[in-house]
């Protein structure tokens, strides 16, 4: 196996059934070697066996079906793009255009241009009487910012480049990974209707507000004092929920929470004041966190992180709406979505669906993500589905499951799940069942062919699981042979440490362990304390990193070096990402029994840490369990940072940093590289230009090669060099 197999992987994502459930839509990502880029295309599965692909435009972004009558005739579905020379043109000249496309599915044809804003449209969401709610991004500097002519547009545009020397800024957020600084922008609802739009974009100019926004069929329905994070809307469409924060100076926990009514056609008010307002104060100031939100019938719901007990990665707990405030429904735990970790995702699916007046959701359960359905009057969870590892479903005609999946040691394809005909009367499994008993009342079959191969070309090795028991609780871990393995030879072996650190690893399919173990190595991975899946106890190491993790992590090392005496103990690597980088700079300042490691996008020193993170200030200050404000904060910070103890580092050393990693900077990376070459380490800094802190999953392609190539040569040269001398010597004798 070679690096060139990961240029034909491909990842599904952003599936969604039509209003009417008789069909499909999803993303087919890909990668472009010669324009170094990901291209996507879009894919219909009509029924259960006709897969078509309607179009391949690496510009393309889904909005979704519409739901209007003529959109129900048509099959209507609405995509951004920009498909003629004139909308080409118009971004390279950095004009905020949004080129909304409609594509009929049932009629045929070649998609047409819906309508063309000038704004970015962020959110979308089609309404029955054919009006549209959409999110799009402003300028907070300015005092009333859509509606410009083009002439206007581009005097702006060269004034931002003019000013690209430098940045002011007086509010944080000030940046965020893999979209650059932000401070200048937010977001505002509108509600827009086609049929009253009347202005060419390139040329309309009005003084009067609300004349230049009858001229586009705009009704602004927030204000430029707050920035809409997320908006929903009832079934019968005439209430509208949405979670915003103010365009303050400094980020804060939470955001307010509040319903207004749906507009008439025809009004004219620039702001539609709340019909409700929801509020669970959490101190003198602070708000929760909703992580998710949504109605079912007239009831509205949410997902609270209140981060109480457990901080900013604190799991969400249920609450319903009432006219008082919020009630809780349960004392469960909801963990929302995939965090099972791999570098062959690309693009996203939705984590949540309402079917049929039921609530059903992702969630991550130790090594695996699975369906479960959530019941909305006790909060109870029962066990919907379970294959390996999902990233996204939603639900056909019949009621069976769509989803998008990992299975037997492949990458993503499409599924369909249903229930075993003698299973009449099927109830949900409990929440806590096997895999094993899912597959006694489950049938699914394999929907598509992106990436299986009959003759195993695709399949990865499978990995051996395994538990350890540690601090009381069973951890978990996978081992992974080397192709060929042979238990009468000696190999050298990477131990390689998930990100999060509230993610886990699982049993699917990860390119560059399958990449190491086709070269001769074993690899292995654990999920320690802090990881994901397990429940907030688990998950707490808040003030505690490099502790009871560490102790995890090197207790599974010993069992596999136990196990599996065929590696050669002194010939072990260590690597990870962001928190496993973090850990891989903890685990060579406090021990030498690792030949080599490959730090990436780490954290080194807690203290420049900081406030210089895009996770928020407060990140730093949570996890370290310390309150800056308190004396002996900034001490306690150097005594939990690996640069506290560079004195004790002997171990050869890679580090891997993007240059845009806005999530753990760059001089994260510098210090430590400082550190190690004026102590006399061997190590070597590899910066990536253009790229961000998701390099590894979602970096262009010669990025990503580069960066993978660097990590292996490094273990090669000191994981491997010994043996192939050795082997050398006994030849040549």
């Amino acid at each position: 196996m070679d690096l060139d197999r990961l240029n034909f992987i491909r990842s599904l994502s952003g599936l969604e059934m039509s209003p009417e459930r008789d069909r499909a839509v999803f993303f087919v990502h890909r990668i472009d070697v010669e324009k170094n880029c990901y291209r996507k295309q879009l894919y219909q599965l009509d029924g259960e066996s006709e897969l078509r692909c309607l179009s391949d435009d690496e510009h393309l972004s889904g909005l979704g079906f519409g739901r209007s009558s003529e959109d129900l005739v048509r099959g209507s579905y609405y995509f951004l793009s920009q498909r003629s020379q004139e909308e080409r043109e118009a971004a390279e000249a950095q004009l905020p255009y949004s080129n909304v496309y409609r594509l009929d599915l049932k009629l045929g044809g070649e998609a047409q241009r819906a309508f063309r804003l000038p704004f970015a449209i962020s959110s979308f969401k089609s309404l029955r009487d054919g009006r549209f709610l959409l999110t799009a991004s402003y300028r907070i500097a300015d005092e009333d910012c859509f509606g410009y002519s083009r002439a206007e547009l581009e005097r702006r545009v060269k004034s931002t480049k003019e000013s690209a020397d430098y940045h002011v800024i007086e509010s944080m957020p000030f940046y965020l990974n893999g979209a650059g600084y932000i401070y200048r922008e937010a977001e505002r609802l509108f509600l827009f209707d086609p049929s009253l739009c009347s202005a060419d974009p390139d040329e309309a100019e009005a003084d009067d507000p609300k004349q230049k926004y009858a001229a586009y069929g705009l009704l602004p329905l927030t204000s430029l004092d707050e920035t809409v994070e997320a908006f929903e809307v009832d079934e019968s469409e005439k209430r509208i929920a949405l979670v915003c924060r103010p365009n303050s100076s400094v980020m804060r926990h939470g955001a307010s929470v509040y319903e207004i009514a749906m507009p008439e056609l025809g009004a004219e008010d620039l702001r539609h004041e709340p019909l409700q307002t929801y509020q669970l104060a959490l101190g003198d100031e602070e708000l929760p966190d909703v992580e998710d939100f949504f109605y079912v019938g007239d009831a509205l719901y949410f997902f609270i992180n209140e981060h109480r007990c457990y901080g900013c990665n604190e799991n969400a707990r249920l609450y319903r709406a009432t006219p008082t405030g919020w009630q809780p429904l349960g004392d469960n735990e909801h963990v929302l979505g995939s965090s099972v970790g791999t570098d062959v995702r690309y693009g996203a699916s939705r984590h949540r669906r309402i079917y049929e007046g039921e609530l059903y959701y992702l969630t991550t359960d130790r090594t695996i993500s699975k369906i479960v359905h959530l019941n909305l009057e006790d909060g109870s969870l029962r066990t919907l589905e379970l294959p390996l590892v999902v990233d996204g479903f939603d639900f056909n005609q019949a009621g069976e499951i769509v989803s998008i999946a990992f299975d037997e040691m492949n990458p993503q394809e499409l599924f369909i799940h249903r229930p075993l005909a003698s299973r009449e009367g099927f109830e949900a499994l409990p929440y806590d069942c096997s895999a094993f008993e899912a597959e006694r009342y489950y049938d699914k079959r394999r929907l598509s062919d992106f990436n299986h191969s009959s003759t195993g070309e695709w399949r990865g090795i499978e990995p051996v699981f395994g538990q350890i028991e540690s601090h009381g609780d069973a951890i978990d871990y996978f081992v992974i042979k080397p192709e060929g393995y042979d238990p009468e030879k000696s190999y050298p072996a990477i131990l390689d440490i998930h990100g999060g650190p509230k993610t886990v690893y699982g049993g699917i399919y990860f390119f560059e362990m399958q990449y190491w173990a086709s070269l001769g190595y074993f690899v292995f991975f654990c999920n320690p304390h802090g990881s994901d899946g397990r429940g907030n106890h688990f998950a707490d190491i808040r003030g505690r990193y490099g502790f009871e993790d560490y102790e995890d992590i090197m207790a599974v090392y010993e069992r596999v070096l136990e196990e599996y005496p065929a590696i050669d103990r002194e010939r072990v690597g260590v690597t990870g990402g962001s928190y496993g980088g973090f850990m891989t700079n903890h685990i060579i300042t406090h021990t030498d029994c690792f030949a080599a490691a490959a730090t990436q996008r780490s954290i080194m020193n807690w203290t420049s840490f900081y406030g210089t993170s895009d996770i928020g200030y407060f990140f730093a200050t949570d996890q370290c369990a310390v309150d800056t404000r308190e004396p002996g904060a900034f001490e306690k910070l150097w005594v939990l940072s690996p640069m506290s103890k560079i004195n004790e580092v002997s171990t050869p050393t890679l580090i891997i940093h993007s240059e845009e990693d806005y999530r753990c900077p760059l001089e994260q990376a510098q210090q430590l590289f400082v550190g190690l070459l004026d102590r006399g380490v061997p190590c070597r800094l590899v910066q990536f230009k253009g790229e961000n802190h998701d390099l590894s999953r979602t970096g262009r392609i010669r990025g990503r090669r580069k960066r993978l190539d660097e990590i292996t040569s490094w273990m090669d040269r000191f994981l491997k060099a010994d043996a192939e001398i050795a082997t050398s010597e006994d030849e040549e004798a």
